[in-house]
């Protein structure tokens, strides 16, 4: 299934096996898609956040049970009761929670800044892990983390100028977000390792799922808005690309190298700022860019420290 090193396919990343590249690939491209697809459905105006949400963890947490259920059966078996306890508690705080404020703030803001914003994910669970640690932080780090902060500022700049505009709320809700998500991907890598990384997950996000279920069919909201095949279709390729994701990521970083998998870390965010662009209609504008770029060097530095 795998291609040796230096064969034909993986050229472009000498010694890296392609059919995991290959799942990587995959996950980047789903990954870069989920955005802009929430977005459209938004803008549709047939669903709310806690609606969206909903239905996109039920559907991951389907995919990644299954998935867990197939490929760590052994890591599942033994699953204790604390670990099981601390895995929902994360799962309701670090995931239910977070991606209900994230949909939230999409809803408010456009696509491109929710995917510029969350890309600082990446430079803040570096820096909490360091102070989780109580150690120093190198220069190099400190720098990616003021470019990434500074190239944040700049994507958002205009926004800045709105302070009574909605869309500067939506911001600083998918900011909040990332923070969270950040947090959490540090307060779970220890319980993850050593219970596999799909049975957390599939703990996670099926305990975040159930509550939010629970807690729709008790606290019913508006009516309900009847939404059409095509808004439908995109809540369940959602639901599915969010679960794929974890799935395709987790398969190929089991033997895609740190440094073959920062060489195509960077094409998600790329990509999913254009497909707003092309799709949703979003203005690419000169500070956007702008800040992309400094976002991107500064989480490459902070990587690289």
């Amino acid at each position: 299934m795998e291609t040796p090193p230096g064969t034909a396919g993986s050229k472009d990343l000498p010694g890296q096996p392609v059919v995991p590249l290959l799942c990587l690939l995959a996950a980047i491209i789903l990954l870069s898609t989920v955005a802009p697809a929430m977005k459209l459905v938004f803008l549709q105006g047939q669903i709310t956040p806690f609606g969206m949400v909903t239905a996109k963890l039920t559907a991951a947490a389907i995919i990644l049970v299954a998935a867990a259920l197939f490929l760590e059966e052994r890591e599942l078996q033994l699953l204790n009761r604390a670990d099981l306890v601390r895995l929902c508690l994360l799962g309701l705080l670090g995931v239910g929670l977070p991606h209900a404020i994230a949909a939230w703030g999409l809803q408010l803001t456009t696509a491109t800044h929710y995917i510029l914003i969350t890309t600082l994910a990446a430079s803040f669970t570096s820096l909490f892990g360091l102070l989780h640690k109580n150690e120093k932080i190198v220069p190099m780090m400190l720098l990616g983390l003021l470019v990434s902060f500074a190239g944040g500022l700049i994507a958002v700049s205009e926004n800045l100028q709105q302070s009574a505009s909605n869309l500067l709320f939506g911001d600083a809700l998918v900011f909040l977000f990332m923070i969270l998500m950040s947090a959490q991907l540090l307060l779970h890598s220890a319980t993850a390792k050593r219970c596999g990384i799909l049975t957390a997950n599939s703990v996670m996000f099926g305990s975040s799922a159930l509550a939010l279920l629970t807690v729709g069919m008790l606290w019913p909201g508006p009516a309900r808005v009847r939404l059409s095949v095509v808004s439908l279709a995109w809540l369940m390729y959602i639901g599915i690309a969010t679960g794929a994701v974890f799935l395709l990521r987790h398969l190929a970083l089991r033997s895609v190298a740190p440094a073959g998998a920062g060489a195509l870390q960077y094409l998600a965010p790329v990509s999913a700022v254009l497909l707003a662009s092309v799709f949703l209609g979003e203005a690419l504008e000169l500070h956007t860019v702008v800040g992309g770029v400094l976002i991107l060097s500064g989480v490459e530095l902070v990587r690289r420290a």
